[in-house]
C-alpha cells in the first residue's frame, strides 16, 4: 500500500491518472487505507502507526518538490493526516478487530 501511494504521488503531473474527484479526498482515502492496514496489523501500536502514516505523508510531500510539475502541499499533508486519524477512529469505534482476529488468542 505504501509503495503504491509513493509511486502514484511521485509521478510527474502529466502521467497522473484522471480520477475526477477532489485530490484532497484521494489523499484522505489513500492514507486512511494505509493507516487501516497498519492498525489491523499492529492494533496495540495505534499511536505509532498513525505517527508513521503522517510522517510518510509529509515525506512524500517533500519528495513531490523534486518531481517535474508537482509541488508539495500543506493541504495534502492535512488530508493525509485526517485520513490516518479517521482510520484510527473507525478501528477504535467499529468492531474491525473481529474481522481480523489476533493469532495470539
Amino acid at each position: 500500500m505504501a509503495f503504491i501511494i509513493g509511486f502514484l504521488s511521485l509521478l510527474p503531473a502529466e502521467n497522473l491518472p484522471d480520477v475526477r474527484i477532489w485530490d484532497k479526498i484521494e489523499h484522505l482515502i489513500a492514507y486512511g487505507a494505509l493507516a487501516m492496514c497498519g492498525l489491523i496489523a499492529y492494533p496495540s501500536h495505534a499511536f505509532k502507526v498513525i505517527a508513521a502514516t503522517i510522517a510518510y505523508g509529509i515525506a512524500v510531500e517533500f519528495g513531490q518538490g523534486l518531481v517535474p510539475g508537482r509541488d508539495p502541499s500543506f493541504g495534502d499533508v492535512i488530508a493525509n493526516s485526517l485520513g490516518a486519524v479517521i482510520a484510527a477512529l473507525v478501528v477504535r469505534l467499529a468492531p474491525v478487530q473481529r474481522l481480523f482476529p489476533s493469532s495470539t488468542t
